[in-house]
């Protein structure tokens, strides 16, 4: 008995290592190298994008540092040029929540995705619209609000329009 239980569990553990075989690894490294070369940019180039030092994105090639926190890894997939749907995958890829639509921070960023993606400068539209709505102080509030989404919409997208005539 005890031998034909060892047979099932060992067969199990076959399974479960051929299964786990096929998922491939995720590399940030390779991941951010290859973003970069497809859109032909330099480590300067995408340092200035995002708003970092070169060095850091030399960290970043080399595996020897992530950016800290959600807020960064949105800068710099926007800093990469992605859109929504892309971003969301890196955000996965690298353990953080997809843009939550009750979320303001990832409400803004999908704003200013949807209108400026591609943007050289989107990293800093995207900073100067949470500036302007005061979001930078935000935190997750236990009780949810009651917001009127169309008029905020309505709002970031008359700001937005001011705020690009910057640009």
């Amino acid at each position: 008995m005890i031998k034909e239980a060892l047979q099932v569990i060992a067969d199990d553990i076959e399974l479960i290592r051929q299964s786990l075989m096929k998922f491939s690894s995720y590399d940030f490294a390779e991941d951010i190298d290859s973003e970069m070369k497809a859109l032909e940019l330099s480590q300067s180039t995408l340092a200035a994008r995002a708003h970092v030092s070169h060095t850091m994105v030399g960290k970043w090639l080399k595996g020897g540092a992530k950016p800290h926190g959600k807020e960064r890894f949105k800068e710099l997939g926007m800093a990469l040029g992605m859109g929504e749907a892309r971003l969301n995958k890196f955000l996965e890829a690298n353990s953080y929540p997809v843009l939550y639509a009750k979320n303001p921070l990832d409400v803004a960023c999908r704003f200013v995705l949807s209108t400026s993606s591609g943007n050289e400068h989107i990293v800093q539209v995207y900073r100067d619209f949470i500036k302007l709505y005061k979001l930078d102080a935000y935190t997750l509030n236990k009780e949810p609000l009651d917001v009127a989404t169309t008029v905020l919409s309505q709002e970031f997208d008359n700001e937005y329009t001011t705020l690009m005539q910057t640009y």
